[in-house]
């Protein structure tokens, strides 16, 4: 049962490492010619468009996956169905920034340039782009593995335009918005591109398959709201509360703490397609598997980048991002949490019930928006460290009792590991290392 996942989330592990490589590499080139100022306005315009990318998507793409998995629609209709919202989008996009351009920067907490605020607006349309064409292609036997593929090569590709644009060109922050507007090109163009080779046909969805898209999707963006607005909220009170180079510090904190998600996160990718395609008590069970494995990943790598965690910033970001170090300690007890609810929240995806993921996330962020409010005038950075940390304990919390209330399942079984755990896990290691 867990073969084709283990297979899939092991891809999608390598993918992550590589790319984390190359993200090192960027946040790199970032820090150190644009300095503390430059890392906190790129980090400020990339959640802009991720925020943009969330809300507009609506949770789209996750809907055609899943009911691509149910053979309730077929490859050509959501083809269809992708080209027609995008191009819609694209005009939406358009009259939004004629219309409102001049004031949509405040909604994020302050006044953002207007070019960069049109290049957020098109990076966002692209992500979407990219977003929906990969949730389709995961419903293929290997379409996680060639998302992987074609994700590595995004970045490949930004990390070069990089190189470019600020060291050569010296463009400085829009330059990064060149380099990453290319990138999501290059990936959107690898993904398309088996469709476009084998069969780019359109049919059309009628109207009770549209209906079920739409219903489940708007579920799936409701989670999808809560969580990035849980991560990224603190982005935007510290933008208005204090400083865009305390936002660069913070970013860094945000950025190396962040990387005890990436096993957990690879595993995410491949673990709700696997788990839409089974039945109710097997889904149950990878759950709990996965979310056991994922409280040992996360307690080990909590325990290391405590210990690197200092040295780790000096060497990559330079001795100016030092002040991060506090906030990212703070950071990590609730990070630690967050590395079980992949399994949780796909979970519920999975059995058609994504809104008890949006509760449980709306929980946190509600959480979040109080903390950073009382907490961030007073300890600026770590205040909103405290703030992220407490509200991602606070959606494990309520991810335990909304899975205790829904299946009476033993904590013991979905959250602590047992001796066959580490088992697994040191026989997965041991296959990959030897190859075997």
């Amino acid at each position: 049962m867990l073969r084709k996942l283990v297979s899939n989330s092991t891809f999608s592990l390598i993918n992550n490492l590589l790319q984390l490589v190359l993200s090192l590499g960027s946040g790199m080139l970032i820090a150190r010619f644009l300095g503390v100022k430059g890392k906190g306005e790129v980090y400020l315009i990339t959640q802009v468009y991720t925020m943009l990318q969330i809300v507009f998507s609506i949770g789209l793409g996750s809907a055609l996956l899943y009911f691509l998995k149910k053979e309730e629609i077929n490859r050509q209709q959501s083809n269809a169905f992708i080209v027609v919202y995008c191009l819609l989008m694209t005009v939406f996009f358009a009259m939004l920034l004629f219309t409102f351009g001049s004031s949509i920067g405040f909604v994020f907490g302050g006044e953002i340039p207007y070019n960069f605020l049109v290049l957020s607006f098109l990076l966002a349309l692209l992500n979407i782009s990219s977003s929906f064409v990969g949730y389709a292609g995961m419903a293929e036997e290997e379409g996680v593995k060639w998302w992987s593929i074609c994700t590595f090569l995004g970045n490949i590709f930004y990390l070069i335009m990089l190189v470019v644009f600020i060291i050569f060109i010296k463009l400085s922050t829009v330059g990064v918005i060149y380099a990453l507007l290319i990138s999501v090109l290059v990936k959107l163009a690898l993904l398309a591109w088996p469709v476009h080779k084998d069969r780019f046909k359109f049919e059309r969805i009628n109207g009770a398959q549209f209906k079920k898209i739409v219903l489940y999707g708007f579920q799936i963006f409701i989670s999808n709201l809560f969580l990035t607005s849980v991560f990224r909220i603190d982005t935007f009170f510290l933008n208005k509360m204090s400083t865009v180079s305390q936002l660069g510090i913070y970013s860094v904190a945000t950025s190396v703490g962040e990387l005890l998600l990436l096993i957990p996160n690879a595993i995410g990718v491949a673990l709700f397609p696997h788990l839409s395609g089974l039945k109710r008590a097997d889904q149950r069970a990878a759950m709990c598997v996965v979310g056991r494995v994922c409280f040992i990943i996360g307690l080990l790598g909590i325990l290391g980048l405590a210990v690197i965690g200092y040295p780790f910033i000096i060497i990559i970001f330079g001795k100016a991002f030092i002040s991060a170090f506090p906030p990212f300690l703070m950071l990590l007890p609730g990070l630690f949490a967050m590395t079980l609810n992949y399994s949780y929240s796909n979970y519920f995806s999975s059995i058609g019930k994504p809104l008890i993921g949006a509760y449980a996330f709306s929980i946190g962020l509600f959480i979040n928006i109080i903390l950073n409010v009382v907490l961030i005038p007073n300890l600026g950075i770590s205040g909103a460290a405290i703030s992220s940390s407490t509200s991602y304990l606070a959606i494990t919390i309520g991810f335990v009792v909304f899975i205790k209330r829904e299946d009476n399942v033993s904590i013991i079984d979905f959250v602590i590991p047992q001796k066959s755990d580490f088992i697994y896990i040191i026989d997965k290691v041991k296959t990959i290392v030897l190859k075997k």
